[in-house]
């Protein structure tokens, strides 16, 4: 049964100044309550003859929200291991007070790791234009066969994707973090560089 306070009708209901006074049967009882802005609140109550309970709505938990600002068709974003669906350029995630992990990422930048220390009612933005772009080492002319490394890694050319770089059967884009770097060419019957 739900009972709106602004249109008080039902019997057994009264209004005591800030105090909503519900007279119910003994047994078992959910209360449920919802207060814009804040977390729904659920509570069982064994009510006894006589007896009297009490809900302080001054408890209730605030919504915190996360705004996710810039984001483009092709982000990730990830809350508490849990992937969030983009549906516009700025999306705002409701979440619970407490630490919460935030992974996001774009195709050509390098992925960030935020943890948050989510506060009742307080409001954080993440700004997917924060997002650092990868630098790029362009090899051209490859063939199948030619090996490269990257700061003594071997790179698996036909598997490249993964990493975010790209191979179209000649050439083969590599994207990199800031800073120096390694590179080493091999192809069978030339001099290795």
């Amino acid at each position: 049964k739900t009972i709106d306070i602004k249109t008080l009708r039902s019997s057994g209901i009264t209004l005591d100044g800030r105090n909503l006074i519900i007279k119910i049967k003994k047994g078992t009882h959910t209360v449920s309550i919802k207060r814009k802005g804040f977390i729904e609140k659920s509570i069982i109550f064994q009510v006894e003859d006589g007896n009297k309970y009490k809900v302080n709505m001054n408890e209730m938990i605030s919504i915190s929200e996360i705004l996710f600002s810039n984001l483009q068709s092709g982000d990730k974003v990830e809350v508490d291991d849990k992937p969030i669906s983009i549906i516009k350029v700025n999306q705002v995630l409701q979440v619970k007070k407490g630490i919460h992990k935030v992974n996001i990422s774009r195709y050509g930048f390098i992925d960030k790791s935020l943890t948050l220390i989510v506060e009742d009612g307080v409001k954080y933005k993440v700004d997917m234009n924060d997002l650092v772009p990868l630098g790029e080492i362009v090899f051209s002319n490859l063939k199948p066969k030619d090996a490269v490394k990257i700061d003594e890694k071997p790179v698996d050319i036909k598997n490249v994707r993964s990493s975010g770089s790209i191979y179209d059967g000649e050439n083969l884009i590599i994207r990199l973090k800031k800073g120096p770097h390694t590179v080493s060419m091999k192809r069978k019957g030339f001099k290795d560089r």
